[in-house]
């Protein structure tokens, strides 16, 4: 019978490998977000008041601003890719948890940004989700990532949770 692989084993393989783990180019540079921006922020409760990430509630057909900014390994601002990054929206389904009302933050339904990629205004990049296409209520997890893995790739990524009622 064979042994479980320990995570440890299994963690320290994935770091040897580095980004061909990812499916990308091992020669990539790897660039951090420094996260989301109010209103999109990543925020939690204090593991004294239960913990977990505060979900931002968005009302159905409104546009959610994300902006965030990429560093290079020194700490330079990176606005030179050719892939832009990309906006990458998973629907999380539960709607329980800690949650916050960014409504007067949020843009109009027609305002938001076509496709996934994002778009770079002055030395940040943007993307303005339109929630008008979501039709399910739940929670729902935004991730800045990588345009393409081949050419940089996003690590730590930014992340943002929202819930449309």
């Amino acid at each position: 019978m064979a042994k479980p692989v320990a995570f440890g084993v299994v963690l320290g393989v994935l770091l040897m490998l580095g980004n061909t783990a990812l499916g990308a180019d091992p020669q990539a540079p790897i660039y951090a977000c420094r996260g989301f921006e109010p209103p999109m922020n990543l925020a939690s409760l204090p593991r004294a008041m239960g913990g977990g990430v505060i979900a931002r509630k968005v009302a159905k057909n409104r546009v959610v601003p994300f902006k965030a900014t990429l560093v290079d390994a020194d700490g330079n601002r990176v606005t030179d890719v050719v892939a832009a990054p990309r906006l990458e929206v998973r629907y999380d389904g539960e709607t329980t948890g800690p949650e916050s009302d960014v409504a007067e933050d949020a843009l109009s339904g027609g305002e938001g940004t076509e496709g996934d990629a994002f778009e770079l205004s002055g030395n940040k990049w943007q993307f303005k989700l339109s929630t008008k296409n979501f039709s399910a209520a739940g929670r729902y997890t935004a991730t800045m990532e990588s345009g393409d893995p081949n050419e940089y790739v996003i690590d730590p990524h930014c992340e943002g949770v929202f819930l449309i009622e």
